[in-house]
């Protein structure tokens, strides 16, 4: 004969036991229930805050993409006109400056009457 499974020997003392001792038992048990299952919703809640937060920063980061995108096309666009209107309006000198580590400088020297100064 082999020797009672763990589940057997649970039975046999559940039915040999007091009502007390059930009663102490069931209400154990329902507690460990009740703080596993607010483990779990809490859990949940807090998988869903992080799914939002990481949604959120998925559109925050397609946003600064596309201004990235933008500014980055406006910047080869002022790249490719700035050394014609650097040479019309002699003014444009502090601007030339301090955009022309931005600008091909070779572009300024084919364009502009004053580059290099």
């Amino acid at each position: 004969m082999s020797a009672p499974s763990e589940e057997e020997e649970y039975a046999r003392l559940v039915m040999e036991a007091q009502p007390e001792w059930l009663r102490a038992e069931v209400k154990r048990l329902s507690h460990e229930l009740a703080e596993t299952t607010r483990e779990k919703i809490q859990a949940a809640e807090y998988g869903l805050a992080v799914l939002e937060e990481k949604h959120q920063l998925k559109l925050q980061f397609e946003e600064l993409e596309v201004d990235y995108e933008a500014i980055r096309s406006e910047m080869e666009q002022l790249k490719e006109v700035f050394p014609f209107l650097c040479c019309k309006m002699p003014w444009a000198h502090p601007v030339r400056k301090a955009l022309e580590s931005a600008i091909d400088p070779s572009a300024l020297e084919r364009h502009c009457c004053w580059a290099g100064s």
